[in-house]
């Protein structure tokens, strides 16, 4: 068992604002279908600056959502064309392999399970990143 936080670099998303001429897609919660498949038409183009390029997804990132529905992730295949949004956290790996096998994890009956311990709020759940990145996982 590992620490997710010992494997991989842990960030909250940010809220960005729509822009017609953006670069980016915004990946929220709604975005995120079954199987970690991602639907550009429920996304937002956003323009992205200097100081927000820490929120460009690249390929083998998991983009988690911890606002509201807990349990969705998608494993990254592109570069340049998302950004992590406010209702996601996002999950750098160095490592494909390990960023793979952390994905399979967390997709698994299993990991949702772990992942549903983590929640906290009735109205609106949420998974606090202290807690993702102290969660332990069997790679």
């Amino acid at each position: 068992m590992v620490e997710l936080g010992d494997i991989s670099d842990i960030r909250k998303g940010k809220r960005f604002e729509e822009s017609s001429d953006g670069d980016y897609f915004e990946i929220l919660g709604r975005s995120i279908r079954d199987k970690g498949n991602l639907t550009e038409s429920e996304m937002k183009k956003v323009k992205v600056d200097g100081k927000n390029r820490k929120y460009i997804l690249e390929p083998y990132d998991i983009v988690l959502t911890v606002d509201g529905t807990t349990d969705k992730l998608s494993l990254i295949q592109e570069k340049d064309k998302f950004v992590c949004g406010s209702t996601c956290a996002m999950l750098n790996f160095k490592d494909q392999d390990k960023a793979e096998k952390v994905y399979d994890y967390l997709s698994s009956e299993e990991g949702k399970k772990v992942l549903s311990q983590l929640k906290k709020g009735a109205t609106i759940p949420h998974i606090n990143l202290k807690d993702l990145v102290n969660m332990r996982i069997p790679i």
